[in-house]
């Protein structure tokens, strides 16, 4: 009842003294009144942009004069870029002609292989799988920068800015040893890949020099003049037109070219995934044992090794079973980057209000309300269904990437054996042809 009474009086004494509320500063004002032309100058919902929106300066969507207010809402953005047609003049179609007469002038007859193909090229270093995977793990840049991240110590925080949670530390640093170690694997697989592609290519120009040298003894042999005995008499065959043979081996330095080019792009690729000097002459030479082992591995206990020791997944599952209210804000954060629009339903940090002075003293202390928000509550939810399907999805993926790989081991290992019976009945028939 004094309340009342109380809130009577101030009433009565407001309306007697002439008091009235304090007047916005004018500053807010003209920034208010900025806002308002702004969204009225806008179209509405319902509407489409048209060219009729669109000022003639196409760097502002409104109007905007030196006396509105509206133009210290934002800076003068320049206008975009935009290519005119005028500008280009008309011509008929026509034939492309290339500048031949800049190149130089090569006989395919007398031409040499290319460098790469070359055996004194280099100098070679030999480098194995292993040396690559090492280097590769080791020296991953994404994943030393993650870790340097958890060298920044623990801000003890303010009153204005409390310190986090230590479940949230230890959660978002335990995340970013597994993100690293997911990078490392990322960093190993392709600086692998590179390796082989590597092999295959060195492989394919050690065939095609073989080929080369064999094909000019070819050569040699059908440009001799021969002579045969028709009749009993010796009559002299003139050589042969060997624009044919000509044609050939130009087909195959072009080829040799491609090799040269795949080579040394394949030797910078695996430099840069590596940590090596790109700036050197040196030229990689994968070494080592090549061979396919023909036995079938288990797929079971490989799929299994996978799933249970892939960072990736263990990153997730640790997502999963750390999530609460205080590893929300991160956890979130990871499922907007890693996956897509995931995580953006709620822009900010779930927070509670505190209504009084006690509660709000213990919650800047580090004191939690028993009051519980349904939204977060909610969200807590329906983030663990999503983390829980997409570790479903990261397994399923996992595990079929194994079987893949055991399939194609399998395929390889019998296309091999079957090139391996051609080559050695081909070196049977040749051993033949020369005794």
């Amino acid at each position: 009842m004094r309340r009342v009474w109380l809130g009577l009086f101030v009433v009565a004494l407001t309306g007697l003294t002439g008091c009235r509320a304090m007047p916005m500063p004018r500053h807010v004002a003209e920034r208010s009144s900025g806002v308002s032309q702004l969204i009225q100058s806008l179209p509405e919902p319902g509407e489409t942009w048209h060219e009729t929106h669109v000022p003639p300066d196409r760097g502002r969507l409104i109007r905007r004069s030196k006396a509105s207010p509206a133009a210290n809402l934002a800076p003068d953005i320049p206008p975009r870029a935009e290519g005119d047609l005028a500008t280009f003049v008309t011509t008929p179609p026509g034939g492309f002609e290339a500048g031949f007469d800049r190149l130089p002038n090569k006989d395919p007859a007398k031409a040499t292989p290319a460098t790469s193909l070359s055996p004194t090229d280099g100098p070679f270093r030999a480098i194995t799988e292993a040396d690559v995977r090492t280097m590769a793990s080791s020296r991953s840049p994404s994943a030393y920068r993650m870790e340097l991240e958890n060298l920044i110590p623990i801000s003890h925080g303010s009153p204005e800015a409390p310190a986090p949670a230590p479940c949230v530390d230890s959660f978002l640093r335990r995340a970013r040893e597994l993100a690293a170690a997911a990078e490392r694997v990322r960093a190993v697989n392709e600086a692998a890949t590179t390796y082989y592609q590597l092999a295959e290519a060195e492989g394919r120009a050690e065939l095609m020099r073989a080929g080369v040298t064999a094909f000019d003894d070819v050569r040699a042999e059908a440009g001799k003049p021969m002579k045969r005995v028709i009749n009993g008499r010796v009559v002299d065959i003139p050589a042969p037109d060997l624009s044919a043979f000509d044609g050939q081996r130009g087909q195959m330095l072009e080829t040799a070219a491609q090799l040269m080019f795949l080579v040394r792009k394949l030797n910078i690729d695996l430099k840069q995934q590596t940590g090596l000097a790109g700036n050197t002459a040196d030229r990689l030479y994968p070494a080592g044992e090549f061979g396919i082992d023909p036995t079938p591995g288990d797929v079971a206990a490989l799929v299994l090794e996978a799933i249970e020791n892939r960072p990736d997944l263990q990153l997730l599952r640790l997502a999963y079973y750390e999530l609460n209210e205080d590893t929300l804000p991160a956890i979130r954060d990871q499922l907007k980057h890693s996956v897509g629009l995931m995580g953006g339903g709620r822009l900010l940090a779930p927070r509670v209000r505190h209504k009084g002075l006690l509660p709000t003293a213990l919650a800047r202390f580090g004191h939690k309300s028993s009051c519980v928000d349904p939204a977060l509550v909610h969200e807590l939810a329906v983030r663990k269904a999503q983390l829980f399907d997409l570790i479903c999805e990261k397994e399923r993926e996992a595990a079929d990437q194994v079987r893949t790989a055991c399939l194609y081991r399998d395929t390889a290992a019998e296309l091999v054996g079957l090139a391996r019976y051609r080559s050695e009945e081909a070196k049977k028939k040749v051993d033949a042809a020369k005794t």
